[in-house]
């Protein structure tokens, strides 16, 4: 029998309030129960978006395309901001111009990938053993 083990963090008596919160949380996040937001502003205005929301991003020049199932936004980001904010083991950069959400994969079909909004992107041949290997993770965290 094999049992598979995460450890947060080693509590020694006795056993504070503040210390339980801080272990907790951190186990917490590794479940992804506390939802993370995305940040951004585009023409002096700040937006927030849930990271669960979030389909893919696109980079198009200085701009970057958040792309949700609902609507899409813009923000002047690069993509070094971008991946400051995110999960990688959420989410997985497919293409010079593309960061994929794991959980709105709907397949992998050869050269692309086809996402819950029905979009086919394209894998770059670089980024493709990657991709297959993270989102097996995903689905196997995820079940």
């Amino acid at each position: 029998m094999f049992f598979e083990v995460i450890t947060f963090d080693y509590i020694s008596k006795p056993i504070t309030v503040e210390k339980l919160e801080s272990v907790l949380l951190k186990a917490m996040q590794y479940l992804h129960m506390i939802k993370r937001d995305f940040v951004f502003q585009f023409r002096k205005n700040q937006f927030r978006i849930s990271c669960d929301d979030i389909v893919y991003f696109e980079k198009k020049g200085r701009q970057a395309v958040i792309h949700t199932i609902s609507e899409n936004f813009k923000a002047n980001m690069t993509t070094e901001e971008i991946w400051k904010q995110l999960d990688d083991k959420v989410f997985a950069h497919i293409h010079v111009s593309y960061i994929i959400n794991l959980g709105h994969i709907r397949a992998i079909d050869g050269d692309e990938v086809v996402m819950d909004n029905e979009e086919r992107l394209l894998i770059a041949r670089s980024h493709k053993q990657n991709l297959k290997e993270k989102h097996m993770e995903f689905v196997r965290r995820m079940v």
